[in-house]
């Protein structure tokens, strides 16, 4: 699967309302989701540490995704705190306005949008 088709498939997990969904996205390019453990489900997401080991830890995952129900595709400051702690991945927001992708610049120890052609 290329960007262009992850996108799609992330964008058909989006609602418009309930909890946040969050997965990561294997390097066989799977698209796994994960329970959210967040005390507020509905603004946030908290993985396990058991689903971060199996997939960061283990380097089975070559993404992160999560949605924003009713919410843009803009990044957070906690989404960038997390993108900033997994900087050899990608991270896919899914939100009303579509998808985004992010990923840590080494060069501009930044968070870079990754351009998603359609």
């Amino acid at each position: 699967m290329n960007v262009i088709e992850i996108a799609k498939v992330l964008a058909s997990l989006y609602t418009p309302y309930g909890v946040e969904r969050v997965g990561f996205i294997i390097n066989t390019n799977t698209i796994a989701e994960v329970q959210n453990n967040s005390s507020d489900p509905e603004n946030g997401f908290m993985v396990s540490p058991e689903d971060i080991e199996r997939y960061t830890e283990e380097q089975v995952a070559a993404a992160s995704w999560h949605t924003h129900p009713g919410g843009d595709a803009n990044l957070s400051g906690e989404d960038f705190r997390m993108f900033k702690a997994y900087r050899t991945m990608k991270h896919f927001i899914v939100g009303k306005d579509g998808v985004r992708c992010f990923q840590y610049d080494e060069a501009s120890r930044t968070i870079l949008e990754v351009k998603i052609d359609e």
